[in-house]
């Protein structure tokens, strides 16, 4: 009579007892992957609105709203798992003796693992000179913290900020005016012309913007340099949240000595 093998039951336990310890340390680490990957859009989009914000400022503009800079939060201003707002309702005179205050937000509208949902991101503005003002990256929670290097744990108020896309340029209104029957075909043809260029131009700038904000900064190799102010014309990386020289700064943030 043939022996037939098998599984003891020692055997099966052994499996699953193994499988139970692969599935507790996996699916944490799985669910964290996930959570990062869905915040790696706030520091995306907190490094183009500080380098919108500051060359407003440098340009003797003051403090702006997102408006006055040119600013378009992700999803205009609503994403799946973020929404953004504007905590500048206009535009503001730089007074260095000031107190700072924030002047963008993101809140996670989901949990993302260990971060509860309403949780808030901030850049911090603080004005110290004319012309001249720090650029603050804070979290509210150290569970959040975890999930965007270089941003630490501070007071993020966010409810004073208006919802995002409330903030962006409304369009000009139209004049209508009754062309001549001869013309109307040409004025018509025209307009739906300019249209078209501008919505061409206007999409063009804003993939501009967005390809020069993803770059990848190499925040280690510039750590020999970091400074903690803005003082001799040090050049502010959102992406590894200190000052670095003009001339050691990564080419997308270089300004020109005039």
């Amino acid at each position: 009579m043939d022996k037939k093998n098998g599984f003891t039951i020692i055997e099966i336990m052994v499996v699953i007892v193994i499988m139970g310890i692969l599935a507790a340390v996996g699916v944490p680490k799985l669910f964290g992957m996930i959570a990062k990957a869905k915040a790696a859009e706030v520091p995306t989009a907190a490094g183009v609105y500080v380098r919108l914000q500051d060359a407003f400022v440098h340009n003797d503009h003051g403090i702006g709203s997102w408006k006055d800079i040119g600013y378009a939060a992700p999803g205009d201003g609503k994403t799946n798992n973020f929404e953004y707002g504007d905590c500048v309702v206009a535009k503001k005179e730089i007074d260095k003796d000031a107190e700072s205050f924030l002047g963008w937000s993101a809140t996670n509208l989901s949990a993302l693992n260990e971060c509860s949902a309403r949780s808030a991101w901030g850049i911090v503005i603080d004005p110290v000179a004319e012309s001249t003002v720090n650029f603050t990256q804070v979290v509210s929670s150290q569970e959040c913290a975890s999930l965007t290097s270089n941003w630490p744990v501070g007071s993020v108020d966010a409810s004073a900020c208006s919802a995002g896309a409330t903030q962006t340029a409304e369009p000009e209104p139209q004049q209508t005016t009754e062309p001549e029957p001869k013309e109307t075909t040409t004025q018509t043809d025209d307009k739906e012309t300019d249209d078209t260029e501008k919505e061409k131009k206007d999409k063009k700038d804003k993939k501009e913007k967005e390809d020069s904000s993803s770059q990848d900064i190499d925040c280690q190799a510039l750590e020999e340099h970091k400074k903690t102010n803005n003082e001799d014309n040090h050049i502010y990386i959102p992406e590894c949240g200190f000052y670095v020289p003009n001339g050691h700064a990564p080419k997308q943030y270089k300004k020109n000595n005039k």
